[in-house]
């Protein structure tokens, strides 16, 4: 075996037991893709006003990762199967957004901002 991988396999026993080491962590209720981050922090919309909502309308929303942000609806449609979807704007910055999709138990979406996309959910 060379030196580099002895040194690889080493880094790899070593991270292995760091992570047995470490202490469980409480998961989210939210599994997604892998592809996709996981929710650490659930996001908590108002349902009733949401699903109320026309194009146009704006209110504040408070959003895991991305904080205190104004919500603009841009596009409401509902499908078929009863169930809304939603398009909207965060703040002022021409590429954040934020997509939501009605689901039987809650939200689930992605927002993008600054540059970053990551998935929400919602139960309820």
């Amino acid at each position: 075996m060379s030196v580099r991988q002895l040194c690889l396999l080493s880094a790899a026993l070593i991270a292995a037991g760091a992570c047995a080491a470490a202490p469980a962590k409480p998961m989210a209720e939210v599994v997604l893709p892998a592809q996709e981050v996981r929710i650490e922090q659930a996001m908590q919309l108002d349902m009733a006003r949401l699903l109320q909502a026309r194009v146009g309308e704006s209110w504040a929303v408070n959003l895991p990762r991305v904080g205190h942000k104004r919500l603009t609806l841009e596009t409401v449609i509902t499908g078929r199967d009863g169930l809304k979807s939603w398009h909207a704007r965060l703040g002022d910055a021409v590429g954040d957004r934020i997509y939501l999709r009605q689901t039987k138990r809650g939200l689930h979406g992605g927002v993008r901002v600054g540059g970053q996309v990551f998935a929400v959910a919602q139960r309820g």
